[in-house]
């Protein structure tokens, strides 16, 4: 839910349409529409370069600002620094679309997500510097079992 959270946020800031972005990541919460939108997310799950896969995990511990005592532990799981993971994203939908959208839809999402993960971070704490990444390469396989490396459009991640 975060990576879907955060690339229709992507999308928004670099002016979607409405339409399109109801169409792939599915409508608002708030609306009473129960489609569900044509891209599915896949967990994703980092991997150190020493082939670890634990995450680490922290305790923050909120303050009350009059008595300046913990209120309630916070658990909280972070990837280390240096390990690296894959977004798969599923596309269910229409190919033949009129309007094009289907077809540039894996270099859309390639440049949404490195701008997401190069220049806004993802996960919490992301204003602090926290969830900053590096995309290193993009990959798109079709139904047929072709593959394409793909670049992100010109004016990605700042």
């Amino acid at each position: 839910t975060t990576w879907k959270g955060r690339l229709r946020f992507a999308a928004v800031q670099r002016n979607a349409s409405e339409s399109l972005i109801a169409d792939w990541f599915g409508p608002e919460k708030t609306s009473e529409d129960k489609q569900e939108g044509s891209l599915h997310f896949f967990p994703t799950f980092f991997q150190t370069a020493r082939g670890s896969t634990t995450p680490i995990k922290e305790i923050i511990n909120p303050h009350d600002r009059i008595s300046r005592r913990g209120t309630t532990p916070v658990n909280i799981t972070c990837v280390p620094s240096g390990a690296s993971g894959m977004l798969c994203v599923l596309y269910v939908g229409p190919i033949d679309d009129p309007g094009g959208d289907a077809r540039t839809l894996p270099v859309e999402m390639v440049s949404w997500a490195k701008e997401l993960i190069e220049f806004h971070g993802i996960g919490a704490k992301t204003l602090k510097g926290y969830g900053i990444g590096r995309v290193d390469s993009a990959m798109c396989t079709t139904s047929n079992a072709t593959v394409s490396i793909l670049r992100p459009l010109a004016g990605g991640a700042r």
